[in-house]
């Protein structure tokens, strides 16, 4: 087997675990595929969005601590791919980092750091909006929610009813 293959059967075998709710098999399936990771752009692609969903199964299992370690993770391995890709970047543009930085957000608002939750959260927010329209589902149905509750919490207020 090829380590091509090795990595795509623990990166499978991480997703069934995960799907089955087995998050401590998923996290320790994607720690092995993760041991197995070059340093070239098409792995660190890989790595960044196996970190990520480490940092998710750790939520999952209430460990926001070990995610934002995760979450830390996939950031500084998806801004290596971009070092590695070279080439016109605009990262207030790019989708993916936002959304590393919305779990690391995630992760800090777990252990009630909201204030650095905000921050990137705000990023997140930022990137979406350049990129998509007000109207856009995603926005009204994921974003806007999200940053309404955040920012109650940051500021010790009641969640909106319209946030839920």
């Amino acid at each position: 087997m090829t380590n091509g293959e090795k990595i795509e059967d623990l990166r499978q075998r991480s997703f069934e675990a995960e799907a089955q709710g087995n998050y401590k098999a998923g996290i320790a399936l994607s720690h092995d595929m993760l041991d197995l990771i070059e340093d070239n752009r098409v792995h660190l692609q890989l790595a960044a969005f196996q970190w990520e969903r480490v940092a998710l199964m750790h939520l999952r299992l209430n460990q926001p601590i070990m995610a934002e370690e995760a979450a830390r993770k996939s950031l500084e391995t998806y801004l290596r791919k971009r070092a590695v890709a070279g080439g016109n970047w605009s990262p207030e543009r790019d989708c993916y980092l936002a959304d590393f930085r919305m779990t690391l957000a995630l992760s800090l608002a777990y252990q009630k750091r909201y204030t650095e939750a905000l921050d990137c959260a705000e990023q997140w927010e930022k990137v979406h909006f350049n990129v998509r329209n007000a109207d856009d589902p995603f926005i009204k149905d994921v974003v806007v929610p999200h940053m309404k509750r955040l920012r109650a919490r940051k500021a010790g207020e009641p969640v909106p009813e319209d946030a839920l």
